[in-house]
Protein backbone atom coordinates (compact mmCIF):
# COMPACT_ATOMS: atom_id res chain seq x y z
CA UNK A 1 0.00 0.00 0.00
CA UNK A 2 2.91 2.58 0.91
CA UNK A 3 4.52 1.55 -2.59
CA UNK A 4 0.92 3.14 -4.04
CA UNK A 5 0.36 5.82 -1.88
CA UNK A 6 4.32 7.41 -3.15
CA UNK A 7 3.78 7.03 -6.95
CA UNK A 8 0.43 9.09 -5.78
CA UNK A 9 3.06 11.65 -4.67
CA UNK A 10 5.65 11.49 -7.43
CA UNK A 11 3.25 11.56 -10.93
CA UNK A 12 3.21 15.03 -10.86
CA UNK A 13 7.08 15.49 -10.54
CA UNK A 14 7.61 12.45 -12.88
CA UNK A 15 5.52 14.60 -15.37
CA UNK A 16 7.54 17.96 -15.22
CA UNK A 17 10.62 15.81 -14.88
CA UNK A 18 9.63 14.29 -18.46
CA UNK A 19 8.13 17.60 -20.30
CA UNK A 20 11.69 19.44 -19.35
CA UNK A 21 13.35 16.98 -20.81
CA UNK A 22 12.00 16.09 -24.17
CA UNK A 23 11.97 19.91 -24.81
CA UNK A 24 15.13 20.14 -24.01
CA UNK A 25 16.13 16.69 -25.64
CA UNK A 26 14.77 18.01 -28.79
CA UNK A 27 14.08 21.66 -29.48
CA UNK A 28 10.78 22.49 -31.15
CA UNK A 29 10.86 24.34 -34.05
CA UNK A 30 9.59 27.47 -34.52
CA UNK A 31 5.56 27.36 -33.72
CA UNK A 32 6.29 23.92 -33.77
CA UNK A 33 2.87 21.89 -33.99
CA UNK A 34 4.58 19.34 -31.73
CA UNK A 35 4.65 19.33 -27.51
CA UNK A 36 6.50 22.37 -26.90
CA UNK A 37 5.65 26.05 -24.88
CA UNK A 38 3.45 27.43 -26.93
CA UNK A 39 1.90 30.38 -25.72
CA UNK A 40 0.98 34.06 -27.18
CA UNK A 41 4.37 35.84 -25.78
CA UNK A 42 6.81 32.74 -27.06
CA UNK A 43 5.06 33.56 -30.10
CA UNK A 44 6.26 36.51 -30.94
CA UNK A 45 9.04 35.88 -32.73
CA UNK A 46 12.22 32.97 -33.15
CA UNK A 47 13.49 35.02 -30.91
CA UNK A 48 10.97 34.62 -27.86
CA UNK A 49 9.99 31.23 -29.09
CA UNK A 50 13.48 29.60 -28.67
CA UNK A 51 13.87 31.52 -24.94
CA UNK A 52 10.98 30.30 -23.69
CA UNK A 53 11.67 27.04 -24.75
CA UNK A 54 15.16 27.46 -23.32
CA UNK A 55 13.71 28.71 -20.11
CA UNK A 56 10.51 26.09 -19.45
CA UNK A 57 12.11 22.91 -20.22
CA UNK A 58 14.98 23.63 -17.39
CA UNK A 59 13.00 25.28 -15.13
CA UNK A 60 10.08 22.21 -15.37
CA UNK A 61 13.14 19.46 -15.59
CA UNK A 62 15.21 20.89 -12.12
CA UNK A 63 11.44 21.89 -10.16
CA UNK A 64 10.04 18.22 -10.85
CA UNK A 65 13.14 16.45 -9.91
CA UNK A 66 13.39 18.61 -6.38
CA UNK A 67 9.61 18.50 -6.36
CA UNK A 68 10.08 14.49 -6.44
CA UNK A 69 12.75 14.54 -4.01
CA UNK A 70 11.13 16.36 -1.05
CA UNK A 71 7.45 14.86 -2.07
CA UNK A 72 8.80 11.25 -1.47
CA UNK A 73 10.88 12.07 1.41
CA UNK A 74 8.11 14.28 3.03
CA UNK A 75 5.72 11.43 2.77
CA UNK A 76 8.12 8.70 3.85
CA UNK A 77 9.11 11.08 6.98
CA UNK A 78 5.35 11.65 8.02
CA UNK A 79 3.93 8.47 7.25
CA UNK A 80 6.86 6.10 8.78
CA UNK A 81 8.44 7.97 11.65
CA UNK A 82 5.46 10.44 12.92
CA UNK A 83 3.03 7.61 11.63
CA UNK A 84 0.56 10.01 9.44
CA UNK A 85 -2.22 8.65 7.67
CA UNK A 86 -0.83 8.04 4.14
CA UNK A 87 -4.20 7.96 2.55
CA UNK A 88 -5.01 11.51 3.42
CA UNK A 89 -1.02 12.92 3.34
CA UNK A 90 -0.59 11.68 -0.34
CA UNK A 91 -3.84 13.36 -2.15
CA UNK A 92 -2.79 16.30 0.13
CA UNK A 93 0.73 16.04 -1.70
CA UNK A 94 -0.95 15.63 -4.55
CA UNK A 95 -2.75 18.88 -4.93
CA UNK A 96 0.17 20.73 -3.49
CA UNK A 97 2.09 19.47 -6.29
CA UNK A 98 -0.95 20.40 -8.88
CA UNK A 99 -0.79 24.02 -7.84
CA UNK A 100 3.29 23.75 -8.27
CA UNK A 101 2.85 22.33 -11.50
CA UNK A 102 2.05 25.86 -13.14
CA UNK A 103 5.14 27.79 -11.60
CA UNK A 104 7.16 26.73 -14.46
CA UNK A 105 4.99 28.53 -16.91
CA UNK A 106 4.58 31.94 -14.46
CA UNK A 107 8.38 31.89 -14.28
CA UNK A 108 9.01 31.84 -18.29
CA UNK A 109 6.27 34.37 -18.76
CA UNK A 110 8.29 36.60 -16.00
CA UNK A 111 11.49 36.32 -17.86
CA UNK A 112 10.07 36.45 -21.39
CA UNK A 113 8.29 40.18 -20.27
CA UNK A 114 11.33 41.00 -18.99
CA UNK A 115 13.79 40.09 -21.73
CA UNK A 116 11.42 41.22 -24.73
CA UNK A 117 9.53 44.00 -25.37
CA UNK A 118 5.85 43.22 -26.73
CA UNK A 119 6.78 42.88 -30.50
CA UNK A 120 9.41 40.13 -29.03
CA UNK A 121 12.22 42.51 -29.81
CA UNK A 122 15.43 42.17 -27.10
CA UNK A 123 15.29 44.63 -24.60
CA UNK A 124 18.58 46.28 -24.10
CA UNK A 125 20.50 45.87 -20.80
CA UNK A 126 19.07 47.99 -17.79
CA UNK A 127 22.22 50.33 -17.86
CA UNK A 128 21.62 51.10 -21.63
CA UNK A 129 18.08 52.08 -20.93
CA UNK A 130 18.63 54.49 -18.13
CA UNK A 131 21.35 56.28 -20.45
CA UNK A 132 18.68 57.16 -23.02
CA UNK A 133 16.77 58.46 -20.77
CA UNK A 134 13.96 55.77 -20.92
Amino acid sequence: MILLQIIICVIIPAVMTAVGYSIKKRKPAFESSRFCYRTKTAKLSEQTWQFANAVFSSISLFSGINLMITSAAFFLIAVLAADAEGWFLAPLIFAIQFVCMFSPVLVTEIFLKKTFDENGELLPPKGEQEAKGE
